[in-house]
Parts: C-alpha cells; structure tokens; sequence
C-alpha cells in the first residue's frame, strides 16, 4: 500500500455527539435553560452506533428510529455497553418532531406542565421503536421539573 493511502486510511471517522438542551417555561416565559452531552451507545448489538451501521448495511434486523426518550435518576456515568438508563421514572415519552440539516438531526419534545410529573431528574435516555437505548445522558446538575413549568426537551445528534 503506497503512502499517500495509509496518510488517508482513517483520516474521515464518524464520531457520533449528541447535546441535549432542556428549556423550562412558566407562564410562557423561558425561566432557563441547560445542556448536557451525551453518549451515544456502541458496545452491543442493535444498540446505538451498531443500529446506524445495520441500517446503512440494509440490515433491518432492529429498529433504526429514534421515537421517544425516558427519563429517570439514575447516578451511575454512561458506558457504551449500557442497555437501559440506571434508574428509569418516566419512559416512552414521544419525539415531537425531526429536522435533519447538514450533518445534524435535531429532535424535539414539548412536555406540557401536566404532562410531566414534577420531581427531580438525573438522567436521560433516547430509545428506539423497539425499546434499545441509542444514547444516554447523565445531567452535570438535577433537572428538578416544579409545577406550572412546560418543558422542551431538544436532543442535537451531530456527525
């Protein structure tokens, strides 16, 4: 193999990096807002980055569709093996909407006050169709969710 070719062998990875912002409403008026990056899953079939791989491969094995998010107040750090957040309270909560531009895919999820318990949150995880974990968060603070407060939930998967 000539030189130039081993230069460029592995020069373009993908490396998967995820941000998720949580903003809080009351009253209709932003109270605050906080991100948190993530880890996307990659140490088990049909989870995280294997999933993109089999869809890219025309392997349907597993679903390839982000379509809800849990929360829970697990602790623990993520690792790339994880199956399922720490400690989950609320799961299968709807993704709102998609939008790809460029080499991101922002997905949204608006949670009425009364639709989302008031408590106290420690982690956050992003599920496919058929319940894999794709990415797992943990919150450098709580996300304490008060009553009378909407929250949007806006999860940026970049490439």
């Amino acid at each position: 193999m000539n030189k130039q070719i081993k230069k460029e062998i592995g020069r373009d990875t993908m490396d998967l990096k995820g941000v998720l912002t949580i903003t809080k409403f009351k009253d209709g008026k932003k109270i605050s807002e906080e991100s948190h990056h993530n880890l996307v899953m990659s140490g088990a079939t049909g989870y995280g980055k294997n999933v993109i791989l089999r869809k890219l491969s025309n392997d349907n094995t597993y679903s390839q569709y982000i379509t809800t998010m849990s929360l829970g107040d697990g602790t623990a750090a993520p690792t790339e093996a994880d199956t399922a957040l720490g400690n989950s309270l609320v799961a299968n909560i709807p993704i709102t909407t998609w939008q790809i531009s460029g080499n991101s895919l922002v997905m949204s999820i608006f949670c009425a006050s009364a639709n989302l318990a008031n408590g106290t949150y420690k982690e956050a995880g992003f599920f496919t169709s058929d319940s894999r974990i794709f990415s797992h968060i943990l919150f450098t603070g709580n996300y304490v969710k008060a009553t009378g407060e909407d929250t949007l939930f806006t999860y940026t998967l970049n490439i």
